[in-house]
Order: structure tokens, then C-alpha cells, then sequence
């Protein structure tokens, strides 16, 4: 089973590292306390482990790649400043509340349809790099067709995505659920304590996803992974783990002396997809009205040697 240890490609922690660790926090304390509820929220929903990943990563290909205008939203957004102009009123039929110049409304408000669309490039990009990574994938697979048993005919329930053939969680099928969560609700203030919390709105999510696919959980012959990323860019731990754990595995097919470096690429590769959709479909939900599905660009595992 995958566990919590440091990124491929980091180095082994010297005295420096922790030296320079404590600092680094006694400042973020000292700096997150003076700020409003909201904006501490949203900074620690910009830290921790793949945060920064759509904005570091080389685009070297369309899918890695942001267009001028959503890389502009996506900085307003976690500046906190006011977003290019849109719409006055929510589109949601059973909101139709004004809209703030922040964003904060459409990218937390249920009743628009936006958080199900904006997911979907997200589930897309997963199911892609399952595949790259060696796993039978099926999508968008209802649950009372799976042989769980006592699920109801008419239950509606869905899994985005079903990975096979993987040696991860004891060799057992996983079953990832995508979500792409906002830590503030639409009035802009922090969702489950997320702004004394790192995590919290990921945390809450993940029970949530738990107690909706419960027979899915208690079943023990398949493993429900919540793959969850906050719109600050936080993954959610289990999430970041089992994509470095599915480059760890897809690495042993290279040259013995550069698995660890591929290890690395992949991982940063894989992390990088993800992330790159994500935001793109969540800068298209603040910015237009009609924003479609978003879908993503499909393709296949590049050589080893374009990757390297």
C-alpha cells in the first residue's frame, strides 16, 4: 500500500533542510495569523505537496500547455484580486444570487452545474495516465452494474474511473473518485475550518466520497481512491502517493541505472497532466458561461527517449 515519503528526484535531508524548515514555518505562522479567515485559506490551499505543479511544469506538449487568458485568471485567482468581467447573476436557475468580482461564487455554487463539468477533464486526465502507467481502465461505470450486490436498480450512482491490473493496494481493482474542491464556499469564507487546517476541505471531501460509495468501501475487494485537488492546488496525500507510486512501478520497465530518474519524469509528467487540466477547466468555469466539458487531448506514453 502506498505510503507518505518524499518526491522522487529530492535529495536525501541535511541539517540545513531542517534548520531552514523551522524558519520557513515560524514565518508562515506568524504571517497566516495577521491575515483574514479567507485569505489564509486560500494560502494554505496554494501549499503542500503538488501545489505549485500547472505552473512549473515545461510545456512540452498541448496538454502541459495553459492559453494566455486562464493563466491570467488562474494568477488573479490566487492573488486574490478581482477577475476579468463577467456575468452580474449566477447561471444556476435555483441561485441566480449576483456574482462577486472574486470568483469565490462560481467556483463553490452547486446549483450552477459548473463543479460536475469542471471535473471532467480531471477524470479524463486520471483515466490517461492510468493507462500510460499499465492499468486496464474502464470509465464511467455505474455502480449497480458491478456485482457488489444489494444496489439498487434505479441507484445512479457512477465511478469515473475503475483501474485494473496495477500492483498497488495488494493487486486489488481501484476505483478513483475525481473531485476538484473550493476551500471557501460562494460567500467567501472558509469551508470546514480550511483556514487553521491544511487539507481540511480535502479531508472532508474524502468522508464524504466515503459514506456516498460506503459499499464500495466495505466490500474490501476493490479500493476506493479519492483523488482530490483543492482549486489553490493542494492534492490530497493518498491522491499525490499513488501517482508517484504508479511512476515507481511504470520505471522498472527501463534501463535498471535510469529508473530513478524516469521515476521522476513520469511522476512529474503524470502530476503535471492532472494539474494542467484541472485548472484550465477550472479557469474556463469562472470566465465564460458556456464552457462545455472541457474536454482534454488524448494521446500515449511518449518514448523513453522524448521523455528524457
Amino acid at each position: 500500500q502506498p505510503i507518505h515519503d518524499v518526491e522522487p528526484g529530492e535529495w536525501a535531508y541535511g541539517w540545513q533542510f531542517h534548520a531552514a524548515t523551522h524558519i520557513e514555518y515560524h514565518y508562515r505562522n506568524r504571517i497566516l495569523y495577521s491575515m483574514s479567515p479567507s485569505q489564509r485559506a486560500m494560502v494554505r490551499s496554494q501549499s503542500g505537496r503538488g501545489s505549485g505543479a500547472h505552473l512549473s511544469i515545461t510545456p512540452t506538449c498541448p496538454e502541459l500547455c495553459i492559453e494566455n487568458e486562464h493563466m491570467n485568471v488562474i494568477l488573479l485567482r490566487r492573488l486574490r484580486l478581482p477577475l476579468p468581467l463577467t456575468s452580474r447573476f449566477c447561471n444556476g436557475r435555483r441561485c441566480r444570487r449576483e456574482l462577486d468580482s472574486l470568483g469565490d461564487h462560481r467556483a463553490a455554487c452547486p446549483k450552477s452545474g459548473r463543479l460536475k463539468r469542471r471535473s471532467i477533464p480531471m477524470e479524463n486526465m486520471i483515466a490517461r495516465i492510468c493507462r500510460e502507467g499499465g492499468a486496464r481502465v474502464r470509465t464511467n461505470i455505474l455502480v449497480r452494474d458491478l456485482d457488489i450486490g444489494n444496489v439498487d436498480i434505479e441507484d445512479g450512482r457512477r465511478i469515473e474511473v475503475i483501474a485494473e491490473g496495477l500492483p498497488l493496494y495488494n493487486g486489488r481493482q481501484i476505483a478513483i473518485d475525481a473531485t476538484l474542491i473550493s476551500t471557501l464556499t460562494r460567500e467567501g469564507r472558509p469551508h470546514h475550518h480550511s483556514d487553521d487546517t491544511d487539507g481540511a476541505a480535502l479531508n472532508e471531501a474524502r468522508r464524504k466520497k466515503e459514506r456516498h460509495y460506503s459499499d464500495i468501501v466495505t466490500s474490501q475487494r476493490c479500493h476506493l481512491l479519492v483523488a482530490g485537488i483543492e482549486t489553490g492546488g493542494r492534492w490530497e496525500i493518498e491522491f499525490s502517493n499513488f501517482v508517484q507510486h504508479l511512476a515507481r512501478n511504470k520505471s522498472r520497465n527501463s534501463i535498471p541505472i535510469l529508473a530513478r530518474s524516469m521515476q521522476a519524469i513520469l511522476y512529474r509528467r503524470w502530476q503535471g497532466l492532472v494539474a494542467v487540466a484541472s485548472h484550465k477547466a477550472f479557469a474556463k468555469s469562472l470566465l465564460v458561461e458556456d464552457f462545455g466539458d472541457c474536454p482534454c487531448e488524448g494521446g500515449n506514453l511518449p518514448q523513453w527517449s522524448e521523455l528524457v
